[in-house]
């Protein structure tokens, strides 16, 4: 699977642990107070990925720090079914299938794999999900090198912004 980085990140050097729990613990500190706006060009980057026909998406409730999915997804076809993902990280997995899931990235490896807050919930979820475009979204200096673990699941795209 082809992997796509839209990232202004040149010339910051990439941070490297291999302990992905210091790792996690050093990102969630430097997080913003408040949800984050999706900037312009964030919201470029989205509308020109190669969607597939899209009729369902899985989204999240942005937490302070993460990026705010909301306009994003205001870009879609008002036809398209939109699904929230529980606010539990102990919450069942969803049964449907969709075709596009959004993703919060606390950090991303330039391989594409996610590091998120330690419950493995969408590395399960993409596990199941045949033929989904999975999308990252992520704040622009969050990029990271860890070795990823056997259930980490890489995503298509993280937009990074």
């Amino acid at each position: 699977m082809a992997i796509n980085w839209y990232s202004p990140l040149h010339g910051y050097s990439i941070e490297h642990m291999t302990n992905k729990a210091q790792l996690r613990r050093r990102l969630l500190a430097a997080l913003p107070p408040t949800v984050v706006t999706p900037s312009a060009d964030m919201i470029a980057q989205f509308k020109q990925l190669a969607l597939p026909s899209v009729g369902r998406v899985l989204a999240y409730y942005a937490l302070p720090g993460e990026i705010d999915p909301m306009p994003l997804l205001g870009i879609l076809d008002e036809s398209v079914m939109v699904d929230f993902v529980p606010q539990s990280p102990s919450a069942a997995l969803p049964t449907l299938e969709y075709d596009l899931i959004l993703i919060p990235c606390l950090g991303y490896t330039a391989d594409g794999y996610r590091l998120g807050r330690g419950g493995g919930w969408y590395d399960r979820l993409l596990a199941t999900q045949s033929g989904t475009l999975s999308v990252g979204l992520a704040q622009g200096r969050s990029l990271v090198s860890f070795t990823p673990e056997q259930h980490d699941v890489p995503l298509a795209h993280i937009l990074a912004a």
